[in-house]
């Protein structure tokens, strides 16, 4: 159609011509006839436009054609983005006061289809041209009464039409803006997901005026927590709308928190949109550079999320590991570095960690490719050794020359101080995964260079450093047992190494005195429990050629710090001691152990700091139990109470008691504390003893629960076992667990009360029906019952059917 003829066309033929393209371009040609037929009749063309809109108004079904001209980026809209100057924005203005009388009528649908139309408008107006207050303000007054309509549609089309209509503070904020605060008043309370997508979508991210992006404190956290929403759909558009963030505006943990939800979601969709916005925040915000975008991420103490992030990106074909592998072997960048000519440049975290991860996928998926290739036939078995060994080749390339090379790059960085710990534990759990140490020499270097990791010991202003290095996934004791299995591939030179190590930590700490500080035990303790986690049992260090015991390390390492005037040494101390006693084959009587266990968790005192050696000590004597049986644990510990008799502070009652009675006694305790504790002033310290206090209850409840179905497993495969509980024993802890399970005292124990549901319905699944004391049908009633806070109740009243 030509320039003339399209001119001789009348508003009506226009928006009929205009449904039928569906390019931007053709109703931009459209667009601009109307505004040439407006200059020269404007009354008559406006009234043309008022009444095609009132017939738009009337329309109920949803239709590609009709989307055309109401939606955002339909005719309307580009109809007002041609707006050039202040007669055709008066215009534009007379047909909104139309549209904010017609967003009253009361038919639902001319409500829902003015707010679309004025949503369509509002956003599309040019930035250099201004509503008049006079119709800004009827406008966002007629769409914040919208936002209580009855119909959702309604409520959803008025949301977004406010969305350029927030105004910031002097602060540049939002939090008094009543636009805003509608908007978030809707999103909590609303229940339909089309309202909730509204409105996260119109919600301002940014703060306004701030030379530097910076997010809004009012509405970032609330958005965030849409990331949680029940919908799908409500969870998508959340993380389209971020996408208007940019990644540095965000807070280090809520660019992670948002990350890891996203993706890890359960729905394949909002994963995609998850990884979307990483790799728009990479091409936006990190100009493509990877190291970059780990560098916001803080790989050292959120070391999971970000390996989670740059696998995303190798998944998503951002990242190609063999183009990375092949590039950095031929600019010897990466591992291939030459160290020793770039003094003092050394491995970042960030790209300690990229290389771990690209080195680890690749070896996974040559060895998976390598699999299938032994697996198949023919051509498939080709096309599949050709991939393998194309991974195998880029590993080659990427890995330093050789294992020696790898272990004087581990020197390199561990020289370096804790600033480069963590890369250090990075390339140590590379070489654990990805090197050979076949030959003498690199098995030798490595384990001297070991050895000297192991027996560092560090200053007492380390303490910190030492304790967040533990922080991280994986820890720096991971790492070393990672490593140490590589080099050391029999158990009893693992076991003398490690025993060679302990030893000399233990005598550099005697010979320092009153100068051994709690830094020094505490590594000492930490590769005292590497020692005991590696073992399979005490066979390998008994035949060990060391001359440092595994008797020394229980009466040297463990014991003389039991009672140490540190936190953290005094749990390290308990953990290893559970550890010790958890080894098969050894010949040391476990009954003072158990006995120093014991009183490590009957010596919690709501008012001091033990809550935290409790909770480890009733892990640990959970995991006794489960291995040896709780009875024949009763048996040692009532051979020798000397442990309890020595520290007359301890509760004598329950150091007579039975295991089982100890646990129960000491719950007993937790709860009595817990809701005083509670309510309790909120200080710094305050808060870290109650997280304290409730991770105590949730070991305890953990603990009760794991030993009632580890005795139903006995009962099911060898009923004559006598180290289970008896039955009055299981009814016991089950009602105590029940009633635990409704107190409202024990809200705040987010991991107990979550631990609680699970183990109800496994173990009513578990139990066979003859003699089950709480079966599935038991369980809903007593649900039923509590939700008219009658379970206390019920329970002592149906107590004598069992």
């Amino acid at each position: 159609m030509g320039r003339r003829a399209k001119l001789q066309l009348s508003v009506p033929q226009l928006f009929n011509e205009a449904q039928r393209v569906s390019s931007d371009t053709g109703r931009k040609r459209y667009a601009g006839v109307f505004w040439e037929l407006c200059a020269e009749d404007a009354e008559g063309t406006f009234e043309q436009l008022l009444a095609c809109v009132k017939w738009l108004l009337m329309e109920a079904e949803k239709s590609t054609y009709t989307d055309r001209l109401l939606l955002p980026g339909g005719f309307v809209s580009v109809l007002v983005s041609q707006v050039q100057d202040e007669d055709q924005l008066q215009l534009v203005e007379v047909l909104i006061e139309q549209l904010i009388d017609a967003a009253d009528a009361e038919e639902h649908t001319v409500r829902w289809r003015a707010c679309q139309l004025l949503q369509s408008i509002v956003t599309r107006v040019p930035d250099t041209l201004d509503l008049s207050i006079q119709t800004a303000e009827e406008l966002q007054a007629a769409m914040l009464a919208r936002l209580d309509d009855a119909k959702p549609a309604v409520r959803a089309a008025a949301a977004r039409a406010l969305k350029r209509l927030p105004i910031p503070g002097e602060d540049g904020d939002f939090d008094e803006c009543p636009v805003t605060q509608a908007l978030l008043d809707l999103l909590a309370g609303d229940k339909n997901k089309d309202v909730r997508k509204a409105v996260v979508a119109s919600l301002p991210l940014l703060k306004a005026g701030t030379g530097v992006p910076q997010a809004s404190l009012c509405t970032i956290p609330v958005v965030l927590g849409r990331t949680l929403d029940e919908s799908d759909e409500v969870r998508k558009v959340t993380y389209v709308a971020l996408k208007d963030l940019p990644m540095e505006a965000l807070r280090p943990h809520d660019r992670l928190m948002v990350l890891q939800r996203g993706l890890h979601d359960r729905t394949p969709a909002l994963a995609a949109a998850a990884s979307d916005l990483l790799k728009h925040w990479l091409e936006k915000g990190c100009e493509n550079d990877v190291l970059t975008l780990l560098s916001l991420l803080d790989v050292e103490q959120h070391t999971d999320e970000a390996i989670s992030v740059v696998r995303a990106l190798m998944a998503c074909g951002t990242l190609n590991a063999v183009d990375l592998c092949n590039q950095a072997a031929e600019a010897w960048a990466g591992l291939r570095r030459d160290f020793s000519r770039d003094e003092g440049v050394l491995l970042s975290s960030a790209e300690a960690l990229l290389w771990r991860v690209l080195c680890e996928e690749l070896c996974d998926d040559a060895t998976s490719k390598g699999l299938a290739a032994a697996n198949a036939k023919g051509t498939a078995a080709t096309i599949e050794a050709a991939a393998a060994g194309e991974r195998y080749a880029a590993l080659e390339n990427a890995l330093p020359a050789s294992a020696e090379d790898m272990v004087n790059l581990i020197q390199l960085h561990a020289s370096a101080g804790e600033q480069h710990r963590f890369a250090t534990c990075q390339l140590m759990l590379l070489a654990g995964i990805c090197m050979d140490f076949a030959d003498a020499t690199s098995r030798k270097a490595a384990a001297t260079v070991l050895q000297n990791l192991l027996k560092q010991l560090p200053s007492e202003d380390d303490i910190t450093d030492a304790t967040r290095s533990q922080l991280g996934a994986p820890s720096w004791q991971q790492a070393l047992g990672s490593f140490l299995r590589k080099v050391h591939g029999d158990q009893v030179e693992l076991a003398a190494a490690l025993l060679t190590a302990v030893g000399q930590l233990v005598i550099a700490v005697e010979q320092a005195g009153d100068r051994g500080g709690a830094a020094a035990w505490l590594q000492t303790l930490r590769t005292t429990a590497l020692l005991l986690d590696l073992l399979p049992d005490a066979r390998p260090a008994l035949r060990a050629d060391a001359a440092f015991t595994l008797d020394d390390v229980l009466h040297r390492a463990i014991q003389p710090v039991l009672h140490h005037d540190d936190l953290l040494v005094r749990r390290e101390a308990v953990r290893c001691l559970g550890l010790y006693c958890l080894l098969d084959h050894n010949d040391t009587p476990l009954s003072a152990p158990l006995g120093a266990l014991r009183a490590a968790l009957i010596g919690w005192k709501p008012a001091g700091d033990t809550a935290e050696v409790a909770s480890v000590a009733a892990e640990a004597l959970g995991d006794l139990a489960l291995r040896k049986g709780i009875k024949q644990l009763d048996r040692y510990l009532m051979s020798s109470p000397a442990a309890e008799e020595a520290n007359p502070a301890l509760d004598p009652e329950l150091s007579q008691q039975p295991l089982l009675d100890v646990f129960l006694g000491m719950l007993q305790l937790w709860e009595n504390c817990l809701e005083r504790l509670g309510k309790g002033k909120r200080t710094k310290a305050g808060q870290a003893g109650l997280e304290a206090t409730l991770e105590l209850g949730a070991a305890l409840v953990e603990t009760l629960a794991r030993l009632v179905l580890h005795n139903n497993v006995i009962s099911l495969y060898d009923a004559s076992m006598p180290l289970g509980l008896e039955d009055a024993e299981v009814l016991k802890v089950l009602v105590r667990l029940l009633i635990l399970n409704f107190d409202p005292a024990a809200g705040p124990a987010t991991r107990l009360r979550q631990c609680l549901p699970v183990f109800f319905e496994t173990y009513a699944a578990m139990t066979p029906p003859p003699g089950q004391p709480f079966s599935q049908e038991y369980l809903s009633t007593v649900l039923l019952q509590a939700a008219h806070w009658q379970v206390f109740l019920f329970i002592e009243t149906e107590l004598g059917r069992f």
